[in-house]
């Protein structure tokens, strides 16, 4: 059994919520935009700052300019159904964290990715396209471009919570359920995203490896309707619950379909 497979049927007594009705709130902290629009220009200032000191850090070890990262924004959050959530980190509103994407025509997700990215190899919109031929059944998935947390901010599944529902929320209330973004191996936050249900490998280019889900209904519904603390219960159920079948397949008592 996998750990996602035990969080869907832990998540199955739950219904999923448009956007702003779920019974968890987002705590005061935590601000949402669709498109840049609203966006405050000393929030933009402090998202950009943020951004630059978070992939400064290992093992991303990158370098921007103001100026780029701001164009990346423009050009990822210009486009309809776009979705950037911010969380603020003290009384001075100092951006801590932030998660921004969309809802995309799948066709268009390798040309997004190498627009974000200097990549050395050659032919990497071509071998992207060949990759989710078969994996992505769907026009449209929804798009997670960027989510990282200061490292002084860090801590607990709450930050995590928060700054992904909104995106995902968005990607349920419009029926687009696939998922495919994209990190490294020793990113902080990979083994939870592979663990919570983007485990389909698509492919592993230049560093990155490009990650699919299926359908995300499941993890908005726990994003919906368990704080913090019962989301953390709820993933050490599932972690404890998938080890026990593992055990159980290896000593060759597990029932036939159990992986």
């Amino acid at each position: 059994m996998k750990f996602n497979g035990v969080l869907k049927v832990l998540a199955l007594p739950f219904k999923a919520y448009p956007p702003g009705n779920a019974p968890v709130k987002s705590p005061p902290n935590f601000k949402t935009f669709y498109g840049l629009d609203d966006v405050p220009e000393s929030l933009k200032e402090g998202i950009v700052r943020a951004y630059i000191e978070a992939y400064a850090d290992p093992p991303w070890n990158e370098s921007w300019e103001p100026e780029e990262v701001w164009n990346k924004m423009e050009r990822e959050l210009s486009q309809p159904f776009s979705c950037l959530t911010v969380m603020e980190g003290n009384q001075d509103g100092e951006v801590a964290g932030f998660c921004w994407g969309g809802l995309i025509w799948a066709k268009e997700f390798p040309r997004r990715v190498v627009e974000a990215y200097a990549f050395q190899e050659d032919g990497v919109e071509e071998l992207l396209k060949r990759k989710m031929e078969g994996v992505v059944k769907g026009p449209k998935v929804f798009v997670v471009d960027e989510i990282a947390i200061l490292r002084r901010f860090r801590g607990g599944t709450s930050p995590i919570q928060f700054l992904a529902r909104p995106i995902v929320e968005l990607a349920v209330e419009n029926g687009v359920l696939e998922g495919i973004s994209w990190t490294v191996w020793d990113a902080k936050i990979t083994p939870l995203v592979y663990y919570m249900g983007l485990s389909t490998i698509v492919a592993e280019i230049g560093g990155l490896v490009f990650l699919y889900m299926p359908d995300v209904t499941f993890l908005c519904k726990l994003a919906q309707n368990l704080n913090g603390d019962h989301l953390k219960k709820i993933i050490a159920v599932a972690d404890r619950t998938t080890k026990l079948f593992k055990r159980m397949k290896s000593y060759g008592r597990g029932s036939a379909g159990v992986g």
